[in-house]
């Protein structure tokens, strides 16, 4: 299953997160994979590609031989100029290094294999914490004490035990 070209998140499945958020109505299906497919691009905005997946960068003249790849994980160099890199090193950090120094299209394996399990529960409470907040608090008491008088710490788009769980895991630049 993908958006967009990308891959969900195993192991949780939309079934697994329809059954985690107790959802029975087979025709919301569809919303759910939405939530969730947004809980995992909001993730991913902050820890870079989760499932592993191919992408091509054009690098231009002057780049000196090195690449640094901020956005995803970088697992592997798969290519260079279509051939199959032979003096091409990834740091830990996704600096690539040994690339020709002239304009050259680098084809690079990114993501997390396997996908860490903070940040699968990272995407679980964020999908679900999307999904409660599109339904509405649905007659409950909700964060207002009165309609004038917001409570602390409410308001969030993210919440606080999906940032934990990504926090080991976050882009360099992202607090």
């Amino acid at each position: 299953m993908t958006a967009d070209g990308l891959a969900l998140v195993p192991p949780l499945s939309v079934d697994e997160f329809k059954n985690a958020i107790n959802l029975t109505d087979e025709n919301q299906t569809d919303e759910a994979e939405q939530w969730l497919r947004a809980a995992v691009r909001t993730v991913e905005g902050r820890v870079g590609a989760l499932n592993p997946r191919s992408i091509t960068v054009q690098l231009d003249e002057g780049h000196g031989g090195r690449y640094w790849h901020r956005t995803d994980p970088v697992l592997e160099v798969t290519a260079v100029d279509g051939e199959t890199p032979t003096a091409v090193r990834v740091s830990s950090i996704g600096v690539i290094t040994g690339l020709p120094t002239s304009a050259a299209a680098i084809t690079l394996r990114i993501g997390q294999e396997p996908v860490p399990d903070d940040l699968v529960l990272a995407v679980f409470f964020l999908g679900s914490h999307l999904w409660e907040m599109r339904r509405g608090r649905q007659g409950r008491r909700g964060a207002y004490a009165r309609d004038d008088e917001p409570a602390p710490q409410t308001g969030f788009a993210i919440p606080r035990r999906a940032l934990e769980l990504m926090a080991d895991h976050l882009l360099p630049g992202m607090a």
